[in-house]
């Protein structure tokens, strides 16, 4: 509250000369465009980070890494131009802020989960900057798809080259029945990690935006700039092959179903990819179970047993020491190898829960926003079912710079309109008994000029034939009903005719879209158009408000781009 002038007597609160209200200047234009823009770029570094490691690992000072540095700038950038908290506000607010306290509870007192508790907050930080950057600024999916398409070539094009070059990555692929990991037999085959430390990881990252790098080139790209990024693509989902993860390769297949089915979940198609989704996630688990019989099954019935010792969590990153111990004369773990199951050992019991709220609100609003239209959240659904059904066997979340590419993709899915009117799968069309469907308004429609008005007459009964004189001096088609009977002769002098009345009519109203494409307007013949005024052409509306497209002088088109309707397949307007 603004303190009272001296001497006032209470009431209203009184602003001094030449006071300004808090974060008055951020919110003029040129400074919200330079503090956005400052967020957008630190958007992109830390999504860079994730694709290649482009930010050094070291500190700064203090605990300040160059990624936590970048999210704190943008952060701060964000805060300035939206400082209310209430604009914050997302569907994962509790959950995330239920995971990071179970978290601390787990992890504290131990250095090596402290330091993997700071990373958590530094994926949660990256989560808001990318849910705030895709409120307030305008072109944010534009931006999103473009680093994801960047994103998409790095590793794929470095793991095509590894594959080209033979070059050894310490990880290979037995051919044969099973394809088991082993670099000795003649004939293995050379697993590629691209710009990541694991085969796996690459796999888990390309599934993740794969079909995110689809709607980048099929919304953005025309003719033959459009062809270069199917041959991109193409290329991206070769790189996966090349990694020879058994469960990133079924998952890509399950995820090429799942962007079929979701770009247009209607009819025929809903069924058909329902089904084989169905089918897909049954063999998929049913594969996951057989190939985990012996070492993953005693590795999650340990895991199991350890969530049951340890209900509050052992502290992130501490699982797979434990489980090490806790299997003999096995191999040496880094996790659960289930996402969800490492969450349960490492987070303790409330963190699991947390956790699956977050996996339920994201499948939740990814169905809901594509069922509405949204063609980010179809693409990120297919990708993030892709990515959580290799997470069923692996976790490779683990890494770093894969939590926060997906701390991204969930930012993005939470951001995606319910029902999304830059980017529609399908016309925007209402739909019966279908909440916040547009709908469509209608524009006005031309006024044909009437017709005047031309007298009829009745149709005389000439009786009988012979029945009176029809020629000279015969009946009068034109003498009143009444007056004379039909079939007596008239008198010898003929009336006048009479002259149709002259019936004025208003000129029409005519449409924007008739005016703008220079369409001619209709006008009754009996009616004089106004002569034409120096800033009105003479088609402007009796109400005197102008065409906006046929102001001349002073008020000149000031029209844009974006006012005009485009129509075309790479724009994706309709109507």
């Amino acid at each position: 509250m603004e303190p009272t002038a001296p001497g006032s007597s209470g009431g209203a609160a009184t602003r001094a000369p030449g006071a300004r209200a808090p974060w008055r200047w951020t919110q003029r234009q040129p400074w919200r465009n330079i503090l956005t823009s400052i967020a957008v770029v630190c958007m992109a570094l830390a999504f860079f980070e994730s694709v290649a490691g482009i930010l050094p690992d070291g500190t700064l000072f203090w605990l300040i890494t160059p990624v936590r540095a970048v999210l704190i700038v943008g952060l701060v950038a964000m805060a300035l131009v939206v400082p209310h908290p209430s604009a914050w506000r997302t569907w994962l607010d509790i959950p995330l802020l239920v995971l990071v306290l179970t978290s601390l509870v787990a992890s504290f007192g131990r250095t090596d989960s402290m330091a993997a508790w700071r990373w958590l907050l530094t994926e949660v930080a990256l989560y808001y900057l990318v849910v705030m950057v895709r409120r307030q600024h305008r072109d944010g999916h534009r931006a999103a798809l473009i680093f994801v398409l960047v994103g998409i070539a790095t590793p794929a094009l470095i793991a095509l080259q590894q594959a080209a070059a033979q070059t050894p990555t310490g990880f290979c692929r037995s051919p044969g029945q099973g394809m088991a990991d082993g670099c000795e037999q003649p004939g293995a085959l050379v697993r590629v990690i691209g710009t990541m430390t694991n085969p796996n990881l690459l796999a888990a990252f390309l599934l993740l935006f794969l079909p995110l790098a689809w709607l980048a080139v099929d919304e953005w790209l025309n003719s033959a700039a459009r062809l270069a990024g199917y041959v991109l693509l193409a290329l991206g989902y070769l790189a996966l092959l090349q990694t020879w993860s058994r469960a990133g390769l079924a998952a890509g297949v399950l995820g090429i179903v799942a962007l079929f089915t979701l770009a247009r979940p209607i009819g025929r198609r809903l069924r058909i990819g329902g089904a084989l989704l169905a089918v897909g996630l049954v063999a998929a688990v049913g594969m996951a179970v057989v190939s985990g019989a012996g070492v993953r099954t005693r590795l999650w019935t340990a895991a199991l047993s350890l969530a049951v010792h340890h209900p509050l969590g052992v502290g992130l990153g501490r699982s797979g020491t434990l489980l090490t111990q806790a299997i003999p004369d096995s191999l040496q773990f880094q996790h659960a190898h289930n996402t969800w199951l490492n969450w349960l050992v490492e987070a303790g019991w409330l963190g699991f829960l947390a956790v699956m709220a977050i996996t339920v609100l994201v499948c939740w609003r990814v169905w809901r926003s594509t069922a509405e239209g949204s063609r980010i959240a179809a693409a990120l659904g297919a990708g993030l079912l892709g990515f959580g059904l290799m997470s069923l066997t692996d976790h490779p979340a683990n890494a770093l710079r894969i939590a926060l590419a997906l701390a991204f993709a969930i930012g993005l899915v939470m951001t995606s309109p319910v029902a999304d009117q830059r980017i529609l799968a399908r016309p925007s069309v209402p739909v019966a008994g279908r909440p916040g469907q547009p709908e469509p308004v209608a524009g006005p429609e031309p006024v044909a000029a009437p017709v005047p008005a031309v007298p009829s007459f009745p149709e005389p009964d000439r009786g009988a034939v012979g029945a009176g004189d029809t020629t000279v001096g015969g009946w009068d088609p034109y003498t009143p009903v009444g007056s004379q009977g039909w079939g007596e002769p008239a008198p010898a002098v003929e009336p006048a005719r009479a002259e149709p009345a002259r019936v004025e009519t208003p000129a029409p109203v005519p449409t924007y879209a008739s005016a703008w494409r220079g369409a001619p307007v209709p006008r009754s013949e009996s009616v004089e158009p106004p002569p034409p005024t120096p800033d009105r052409v003479p088609w402007a509306r009796p109400d005197g408000d102008p065409n906006p497209w046929a102001r001349r002088g002073a008020d000149a088109d000031d029209t844009t781009e974006d006012d005009v309707p485009r129509i075309g397949r790479g724009s994706r307007w309709r109507g």
